[in-house]
């Protein structure tokens, strides 16, 4: 009988061991995978940020292309590192406000205020102004600018311009 629960007493300890010993190398693997993400996301980000001090314009909004032939003025975002403002347009108004980058890559932009002209139906200004609401992260990747939120699929996706 002593044998007996020798025996199922080294069998359950080899399994806690065992366990133990899975869930460990299960949260260094995770670990790993977040630490080489971040690395990742680090080496397409320029040394000097990357979005600020261009002009952005807008290629994509919540999943669709934009057409800016059909655009009254093409819509584009601009952030001013020695403002900390961002500016832009939405193809019909202008905007302004507050923005901060933070650490990996995180942007809190800030109360946006606009002027308010009447906008001709079909305009995306409604989607764009959504869209500054809900970004909270973005990316810069050769020349162009993704505004995130969280690690969905990207709220808006823009160009940088052309200088003249």
């Amino acid at each position: 009988m002593k044998t007996r629960f020798t025996f199922l007493y080294l069998a359950a300890l080899v399994i806690i061991i065992i366990s133990c010993r899975s869930h460990r190398e299960t949260t260094q693997s995770t670990i790993t995978e977040s630490q080489t993400n971040m690395a990742e996301a680090d080496s397409i980000i320029p040394a000097d940020g990357g979005l600020e001090g261009k002009k952005w314009m807008l290629t994509e909004l919540m999943g669709e292309k934009i057409d800016t032939a059909r655009l009254p003025k093409p819509a584009f975002i601009h952030f001013e590192a020695s403002t900390g403002k961002v500016s832009g347009n939405t193809s019909c108004n202008n905007f302004f406000g507050p923005y901060e980058l933070l650490e990996g890559n995180r942007i809190k932009l800030g109360d946006i205020a606009s002027t308010m002209m009447a906008c001709p139906e079909g305009t995306i200004e409604g989607k764009f102004f959504e869209m500054l609401s809900q970004a909270d992260n973005y990316i810069v990747s050769d020349s162009t600018l993704s505004l995130n939120k969280a690690r969905m699929n990207p709220l808006a996706r823009f160009k940088q311009a052309k200088s003249k």
